[in-house]
């Protein structure tokens, strides 16, 4: 980075890789659930983005769920999260991080670890929800299929995280026979 700084022009070999990510049956599906751990964000986050376009009268019921460590990633996709506000998507974050003393992003207001209720994160327009500590996959799966006929579950993260959702999702397609639930995963490997 200092080096780039240093220099006005510089010639560089450069390996890009990607796109990664499958593409979902959003179409299908009445309620969309989207479950992100830390940086298995980008896939959920750009289907969340897609099936919000597609849904031009605001039928589905899309939620996107991510817990992460890191605070600085909120920042790295801020632009994505303000446009799933516009869309009309119910986004969710979740910090898992070590507990501070207080806690702040991007400039907002400090957060006390101890407040048991969601905020609101004012310095993305209000964008989020905002918890401390892990979500709770079994409470988030039952709601989503509580008033719909139609689940599509999509998940991304590390293999523990996508482990559990998995695990989550399918007892659930086993105590809802009557509902469509439907499992997508998003898990990267090289």
């Amino acid at each position: 980075k200092n080096y780039l700084l240093e220099k006005s022009r510089i010639e560089i070999r450069v390996t890009l890789e990607g796109p990664y990510g499958n593409s979902a049956p959003i179409d299908k599906f009445e309620n969309i659930l989207f479950l992100a751990g830390g940086t298995g964000i980008p896939g959920p986050l750009s289907i969340a983005i897609d099936a919000a376009r597609a849904d031009k009268n605001h039928s589905k019921s899309i939620t996107l769920v991510w817990a992460l460590r890191n605070l600085n990633l909120i920042q790295i996709y801020k632009a994505e999260l303000i446009l799933l506000k516009d869309l009309m998507v119910n986004v969710q974050i979740y910090f898992t991080g070590e507990e501070t003393k207080n806690i702040a992003v991007d400039g907002s207001e400090p957060i006390h670890p101890n407040h048991k209720e969601p905020l609101l994160l004012t310095s993305t327009s209000e964008v989020s929800t905002f918890h401390f500590g892990r979500p709770d996959m079994n409470n988030l799966i039952d709601s989503a299929i509580f008033s719909e006929t139609s689940l599509l579950v999509v998940s991304c993260g590390s293999g523990p995280f996508v482990d559990k959702t998995r695990e989550m999702t399918a007892m659930k397609i086993l105590e809802y026979p009557e509902k469509f639930i439907d499992y997508v995963e998003d898990f990267q490997t090289w």
